[in-house]
C-alpha cells in the first residue's frame, strides 16, 4: 500500500514538472520594471517620475462601520 501510494506521488510530481515546463511565463523577465519596462530596477525604485493623479470626480469611499455588518 506505501509503495502504491509513493509510486502515484512520484506520477503527479512527473505530471506537474511537464505541465511547468509547457505553461508559457506571463510575466516580464526578473528585473524588469513594471512602471516603465526599463531593465535593471523594479518600479519601487523606478527613476521615471511618478504618474500624476488623474483628476475628475473620484468615486465617494462608503461610510460606516464594519462592525455592524449582518445583523
Amino acid at each position: 500500500r506505501a509503495a502504491e501510494q509513493e509510486e502515484a506521488l512520484e506520477e503527479r510530481r512527473k505530471v506537474n514538472q511537464a505541465r511547468l515546463e509547457q505553461t508559457p511565463r506571463h510575466r516580464p523577465a526578473i528585473g524588469l520594471c513594471y512602471r516603465c519596462g526599463e531593465p535593471g530596477h523594479l518600479a519601487r525604485d523606478c527613476p521615471a517620475p511618478s504618474p500624476q493623479p488623474r483628476s475628475g470626480p473620484r468615486r465617494p469611499q462608503a461610510a460606516g462601520n464594519a462592525s455592524g455588518m449582518g445583523q
